[in-house]
């Protein structure tokens, strides 16, 4: 076709319809010839014949369906009694250590088992806790399983447990928001004590470092240090479209958007940001500011960008500041930050800062005193 042409499902009419339910299905982008699609996921040649693409095929009622000859078929029917073995039931609970609850949460160790919670759509409603810091650097282009999409998306929670995940790349042009987490929605959904090193996010679409979309959500005690993210529609060094919630977070990323940047949120309608910081550079077309790009209603209170570094003078919300003043506790604190070693703004020590030299810094990244 020439126009509205998808991989797996056609691309729908602008503006007409309702999302499908699309799930657990790929396409291979290279006998296609196409790089997106109006649902499902893109895979190569070769993630189209490993078992572990298909896992979730075997669940319940569908175990023995389908079967595989690794390496060298796609998967078969397995009335077609080709060469292979049955893909056959695998519950979520075999391949990671916990009950997903939230006094069991899943166990995240290793990059390979963080990719595979991407593939598991029916288990983005259950709770994870990563056990260690994660390098994706192995996973290129699009190929790490990013969790949550617009139909199902993330609702449960993840706790960083004061950890990092390094080198996430998304290059994609399936037109969704796009992130570590592409979407994330539920008033009980939270993502929590993480950061994000030097991601590379560029989209055809909405685009965070941590999350594409985040509506009704909470995203608390989380950074993004370094990277590039680009968003042809709307582009954020944090989130990308906030409906949620945004506390007490900082980014020092670079951020560019044809339309829609900002240094921390790229643009939302109502939501919040609370406490958070953005100190690295924005570049964007129109409704591209500082902090918080093109926003509706947005509540932003006690959050700051550095005038300096973002070469831009103007934010959707929030104050600018100098290196110097960000380098200084006073306008944090009378903005009711939590900082270590103070009892005013409460006594959770949330912030810690070593004045003259650093930004402030969230408590699980160390004190000032460990430096």
């Amino acid at each position: 076709g020439t126009t509205l042409a998808g991989g797996l499902v056609g691309l729908p009419e602008p503006c007409q319809g309702t999302p499908c339910d699309i799930v657990a299905s790929f396409w291979d982008i290279e006998t296609s010839g196409q790089m997106i699609s109006g649902g499902g996921q893109d895979k190569t040649s070769a993630q189209m014949q490993t078992l572990i693409t298909f896992l979730t095929w075997g669940e319940g009622e569908n175990e023995g369906i389908w079967t595989i000859d690794e390496g060298n078929d796609y998967p078969r029917l397995a009335w077609e009694n080709r060469p292979g073995v049955a893909i056959g039931s695998m519950a979520f609970s075999d391949l990671l250590a916990g009950a997903g609850t939230s006094d069991d949460p899943y166990l995240i160790y290793t990059a390979e088992q963080m990719d595979l919670v991407g593939q598991f759509p029916n288990q983005w409603d259950r709770h994870y806790k990563l056990m260690a810091d994660l390098d994706l650097g192995t996973f290129a282009g699009d190929e790490f399983h990013r969790i949550g999409h617009s139909y199902p998306s993330f609702q449960g929670t993840f706790d960083g447990n004061g950890h990092t995940i390094s080198n996430f790349t998304c290059v994609s042009a399936d037109g969704n928001s796009a992130g570590f987490f592409d979407s994330i929605r539920g008033e009980n959904s939270e993502i929590r004590n993480l950061g994000v090193i030097c991601p590379v996010v560029d989209v055809f679409a909405t685009a965070g470092a941590l999350a594409g979309h985040l509506d009704g959500g909470t995203i608390t005690g989380c950074y993004v240090k370094g990277g590039a993210i680009w968003g042809s529609f709307g582009a954020g060094g944090l989130v990308g479209y906030n409906a949620g919630t945004v506390r007490d977070c900082y980014s020092n990323a670079l951020v560019i958007s044809d339309w829609g940047s900002g240094g921390l949120v790229g643009g939302g309608h109502g939501g919040s940001i609370k406490n958070g910081y953005f100190s690295g550079v924005v570049m964007g077309g129109g409704w591209g500011d500082v902090l918080v790009g093109h926003a509706q209603s947005m509540d932003v209170v006690g959050a700051f960008w550095n005038t300096e570094t973002s070469r831009q003078g103007n934010s959707a919300g929030g104050t600018g500041l100098t290196t110097a003043e960000m380098m200084t506790a006073g306008p944090f604190l009378e903005a009711g930050w939590d900082f270590v070693g103070e009892d005013e703004n409460g006594t959770e020590d949330i912030w810690w800062i070593d004045e003259g030299r650093d930004y402030p810094r969230l408590w699980w990244e160390g004190s000032s005193s460990e430096l």
